[in-house]
C-alpha cells in the first residue's frame, strides 16, 4: 500500500504494526452478581451470600451451557496501533469502520 504521509518522513520505512488488542466479553450480568455479593460480604449478610453464590453457581452450570458460551465469546476488540500511519491504513482496508 502506498505511503499516506502521516508518520514523519524518517518514520516511513518502518513496518505498520498492531501495539495491543484488548478484547471486551459480554458478562455484565455476572460482574453484577459479584458486586453484590461483595456487597453482602462486607455487610457480613452471610445468608444473602450464600443465596447468591447458589444463583451463580446454578446458572454456570446450565446443561446448555449458554451463559458460558456467552462469557468465552468476545464481543468487542479495542486495537491499539503503533502509529497514526498504520491506523489510517486499517481504515482505509476496513468498509464498517
Amino acid at each position: 500500500m502506498p505511503d499516506m504521509q502521516y508518520d514523519e518522513p524518517d518514520a516511513r520505512d518502518y513496518e505498520k504494526k498492531i501495539a495491543q488488542i484488548t478484547f471486551a466479553y459480554s458478562n455484565a450480568e455476572v460482574v453484577q452478581w459479584l458486586l453484590d455479593r461483595g456487597y453482602y460480604i462486607k455487610n457480613e449478610k452471610w445468608d444473602k451470600v450464600a443465596k447468591i453464590e447458589a444463583y451463580i453457581a446454578d446458572k454456570l452450570q446450565d446443561p446448555k451451557g449458554e451463559l458460558l458460551d456467552k462469557l468465552q465469546r468476545p464481543c468487542s476488540a479495542f486495537v491499539t496501533w503503533d502509529s497514526e500511519e498504520a491506523l489510517r491504513r486499517a481504515e482505509y482496508y476496513c468498509d464498517w469502520c
